[in-house]
């Protein structure tokens, strides 16, 4: 059943996900805002992305008619939209669009009956839907999409370090319900962005009892290299081949737990390993042993990612900074 509303344009062109469509006189919209178009059976519903305005006049003549040295008979007017299509619904089935409108389509703004077509409402709160300045509903995630790949796009200052502190902050609320690890690669999640009285996770008032914060800064952030075996070889560095492999476990079953500060010791102080070995094969797997800084991995039994794992299961979210780390070593943290 069709949703009855005024209509307020109508199709012009389309292609693609691309929907333009000229917009009736006296008629307000904004960027960003939710509009449906009737096609047939279907209704698909789209994001307005850019506008513009004109007449059929041509240059020269619009330029002469502006400085009033010419006057011209009838002659159009019009405000032009861009819009991107992002659902389509058919009968009671809203899912991606699998086509697009028809040229002279009708165009109608979204109401309350769209926004619960649209479905955007769920237990993790992220705010309202606005269609220009009319309020439509709660928008937000439920907690079955939370273990869904999910995506959040958009231009530098559009919100997005915003709209994922209010989701943690619904997360941390439903805990243990809903849990998660957080990296933070920008160091922004815990003080907020911005100018103050900007507010982070650490104003939570649950941050204390259900959120623990690891930070390279506060030497809480170490895997200890006595707890990295010859199988995270691969997880530390990407391009380890199968000599490299090899030879960390003949090193392993000698030399036990320290296989790597004893190993890089010896060829240090000696130019080989304990092991017999291809010269250039000890080379590569020293030099990248040499590489992770000491800092992060100290020669130790100790692991914060044990530490993680167990406050995971009890419902703890975990916020870690990784800001400030060479872009090796965030990729190594993230991945271990």
């Amino acid at each position: 059943m069709a949703i009855m509303s005024e209509s307020i344009g109508f199709v012009r062109g389309t292609k693609g996900d691309s929907v333009a469509f000229f917009l009736n006189k006296e008629v307000n919209l904004s960027f960003g805002q939710i509009v449906r178009i009737d096609s047939g059976e279907r209704s698909f519903y789209a994001r307005v992305v850019n506008a513009e305005s004109s007449s059929t006049l041509d240059i020269i003549e619009q330029l002469r008619e502006a400085e009033g040295r010419e006057a011209y008979g009838p002659y159009s007017a019009y405000r032009s939209v861009e819009a991107i299509l992002f659902l389509e619904k058919r009968a009671a089935k809203a899912r991606s669009p699998t086509f697009n409108p028809n040229y002279k389509d009708r165009v109608y703004s979204t109401s309350e009956e769209d926004c619960s077509v649209l479905n955007l409402s769920g237990e993790l709160e992220l705010g309202r839907l606005l269609s220009g300045e009319q309020l439509l509903g709660s928008a937000g995630i439920s907690v079955e999409a939370i273990p869904l790949m999910m995506g959040m796009f958009g231009m530098t200052g559009s919100g997005k370090t915003n709209t994922e502190l209010v989701l943690n902050a619904q997360i941390i609320d439903r805990s243990p319900e809903t849990v998660t690890i957080l990296f933070d690669f920008a160091g922004q999640l815990l003080d907020g962005k911005g100018m103050k009285p900007q507010k982070g996770l650490k104003d939570h008032a649950l941050f204390h009892s259900k959120v623990r914060y690891y930070s390279a800064k506060d030497k809480k952030m170490a895997v200890g290299l006595h707890t990295i075996t010859p199988e995270k070889l691969g997880t530390l560095f990407a391009d380890t081949q199968p000599p490299q492999r090899r030879l960390a476990w003949a090193l392993y079953r000698k030399l036990g737990k320290q296989w790597i500060e004893s190993s890089l010791e010896t060829y240090r102080a000696e130019g080989n390993v304990a092991v017999r070995a291809h010269k250039s094969v000890v080379e590569v797997l020293m030099q990248k042993l040499s590489s992770l800084p000491h800092d992060l991995f100290p020669a130790s039994g100790y692991t914060f990612v044990d530490s993680i794992t167990q406050n995971v299961c009890q419902g703890i979210t975990c916020l870690i900074d990784i800001s400030g780390l060479r872009s090796d070593d965030q990729t190594r943290i993230v991945c271990l």
